[in-house]
C-alpha cells in the first residue's frame, strides 16, 4: 500500500468535514494503493459540494413576485437580496454549519419569505420535525442597507481625497445573517439557554462584529450565567463563550455537545464532561478569558 503523510491527510480531513462516509471511502482507497492523491481529493470534495447544492436547490425561496415587490420599493433591497438570496450565501452557510455542527439533514424542508415586524431583529430561523421556516425583516434590513450605502459614499469621497477609511467596528455581513437563521433551523428544537443557542448561530457564522462592537461599547463581561438586557449583547457574549470551548478542546467537541443535546442531552452536564470541569470552574475560567479577549479586541 501507498504511505501518505499527515499533512495530506490533514488535507483530505478539512475537505471532507463531517462526511464521515466519504472519509472512510478515501481511506480504504488509499489502505489497498488504489488511486492518485489529488485526483482523489478532488473528487470526493466535488461530491461533497454537490450534495451540499442538492440540499440548498430543494429550499423553498420567496416567489418571483415577493422579490419584485420588494424590490420596487427602492435599489436598497435588490442589493441586499442579491446577496441573501444568492445561491453562494446559501451554500456556504450549509457548509459552515457541517464543520461545525455535524451533517445537514437532507430530509429537512427549509421555507425562506420576506417580512417585516417591529424591532431591531434582522431576521428569525426555527424548525419543528423536518419543517424549517426563515424569514427576514425587510424594513430593518432595508434601513440597514440604506445605511451601509451612505458609508459607502462617505469612503468613496474620503478615498478621492487620498485620505484612509478603517472601520473601527465592520458592518454585519449580509452572508453572515444566512448562517445565523440557517443554524437556528439546525439546531430545531434544541432545549438550551439563549445564549447558547444565539452564540453557537453567531458563532457558527462566524461574524465577530458582534465582538468588535461589544468593546467598542465598553460593556463588562459578566458571568455567562447572568441575563442580559438584548440580542446585541447576547450575540457577542454566546460567541466567545464558544469560541472558549473551540480553543479549549476544539470544534469537534463542540459539535459532540450539540449533538448530545440536540438528541435530549443535559446542556450543563454535556459542558461539564467535555471540558472534565465543575460548571462553576467553567464559568470563571471562561468569563476571565472572554474578558482578556474583549479588552484586546477593542478597537483603538
Amino acid at each position: 500500500p501507498r504511505h501518505y503523510s499527515i499533512a495530506q491527510a490533514l488535507v483530505v480531513g478539512l475537505i471532507l468535514g463531517p462526511c464521515r462516509e466519504k472519509f472512510l471511502d478515501f481511506v480504504r482507497d488509499f489502505y489497498d494503493g488504489r488511486g492518485d492523491f489529488s485526483k482523489t481529493v478532488g473528487r470526493v470534495a466535488l461530491e461533497a459540494d454537490s450534495r451540499i447544492a442538492q440540499i440548498v436547490d430543494a429550499f423553498e425561496f420567496p416567489s418571483a413576485e415577493d422579490i419584485a415587490a420588494w424590490t420596487a420599493k427602492g435599489p436598497e433591497y435588490k442589493r441586499l437580496l442579491d446577496v441573501m438570496l444568492g445561491r453562494a450565501a446559501w451554500i456556504t452557510a450549509v457548509k459552515r454549519i457541517e464543520e461545525r455542527m455535524g451533517p445537514f439533514d437532507e430530509d429537512w424542508r427549509v421555507t425562506i419569505r420576506l417580512g417585516e415586524w417591529e424591532g431591531t431583529t434582522v431576521g428569525s430561523g426555527e424548525r419543528a420535525g423536518d419543517r424549517g421556516a426563515i424569514a427576514f425583516n425587510m424594513t430593518r434590513l432595508g434601513e440597514y442597507e440604506r445605511m451601509l450605502e451612505e458609508q459607502r459614499r462617505h469612503a468613496q469621497e474620503m478615498r478621492k481625497k487620498s485620505m484612509r477609511v478603517t472601520y473601527k467596528v465592520p458592518p454585519i455581513r449580509y452572508e453572515g445573517i444566512v448562517t445565523h437563521e440557517l443554524t437556528h433551523v439546525a439546531q430545531g428544537e434544541c432545549r438550551a439557554p439563549f445564549w447558547f443557542l444565539e452564540g453557537q448561530a453567531t458563532w457558527v457564522a462566524g461574524d465577530e462584529g458582534y465582538i468588535l462592537s461589544f468593546a467598542h461599547k465598553d460593556l463588562a463581561v459578566q458571568s455567562i450565567e447572568t441575563p442580559l438586557a438584548d440580542w446585541e449583547q447576547t450575540y457577542p457574549r454566546g460567541m466567545l463563550f464558544f469560541m472558549w470551548l473551540e480553543g479549549r478542546r476544539g470544534r469537534e467537541a463542540i459539535r459532540g455537545v450539540f449533538e448530545s443535546v440536540a438528541a435530549g442531552g443535559d446542556w450543563k452536564q454535556e459542558f461539564e464532561g467535555t471540558l472534565e470541569l465543575s460548571w462553576e470552574k467553567i464559568v470563571e475560567a471562561e468569563q476571565a478569558w472572554s474578558a482578556d479577549t474583549v479588552r484586546r479586541k477593542k478597537p483603538r
